[in-house]
Order: structure tokens, then C-alpha cells, then sequence
């Protein structure tokens, strides 16, 4: 997986390819092995490649696992998964997200540059 992900970090698609292949025949039910690989493909623009492997991984019935993040505020953690809105502070957390992005947007602040 070390090396999947430092292919994609220095764009060897190749080298990438022949590890991931590797990682896959070793577990091919491990979601990770063929998400690296889809970003390696969509960095790289290869979304043709992309596409198939996307199709690969609905024929195997393989899905991907969400993102998550938390955050701890006055001693209380919220956990958050991509996609799921069932939190009781979701609307507090969007209007808080839509009034930062304002914020940064009005200073011109580089979302890539917070984000990094």
C-alpha cells in the first residue's frame, strides 16, 4: 500500500499499477487497495481507467468505506461520516461551513492553502 501511495504522489502510473495488481490479488475485497488506484487513476486523469475500475469494483460488490473526521468541542466529540446527515447539529454545521466559506471568499483566502 506504501508503494501504491507513493506512486501516486510522485504521478508513476505504471509502477502504481503493478503494485496495486499486486495488493489485489492479495486482498481483493480490501476497498483501500482500489481506491489508491482510482486516485492514482483521477489525479492523473486516466478516467476511462477510472471508469473501468469503478465498474470492476461494482461487479465484485466492493464499496468504498466512508470518509470520516471529528472534532472535539468543551470536552464533547462529535464524529462525522461523508454523507450522512443524521446529526443533530447539521444544519448548525452547514450554515457554520456556508459562512467560513464567505468569510474565505471575501478575503481571498485559497481553499487549497487551508485545506493543505
Amino acid at each position: 500500500m506504501c508503494l501504491l501511495c507513493a506512486c501516486r504522489g510522485y504521478r508513476q502510473i505504471e509502477l502504481g499499477e503493478i503494485a496495486a495488481d499486486q495488493l489485489l490479488k492479495i486482498d481483493p475485497e480490501r476497498s483501500g487497495n482500489y481506491v489508491q488506484l482510482l486516485n492514482l487513476y483521477g489525479e492523473a486523469g486516466l478516467w476511462d481507467k477510472a471508469a473501468e475500475l469503478r465498474m470492476l469494483m461494482k461487479e465484485r460488490m466492493i464499496k468504498k468505506s466512508p470518509g470520516c473526521s471529528w472534532i472535539e468541542v468543551r470536552d464533547k466529540v462529535d464524529l462525522f461520516f461523508s454523507g450522512d446527515s443524521s446529526s443533530p447539529r447539521t444544519v448548525e454545521i452547514h450554515a457554520t461551513l456556508k459562512s467560513l466559506r464567505r468569510i474565505m471568499v471575501n478575503n481571498e483566502v485559497s481553499l487549497e492553502v487551508v485545506i493543505s
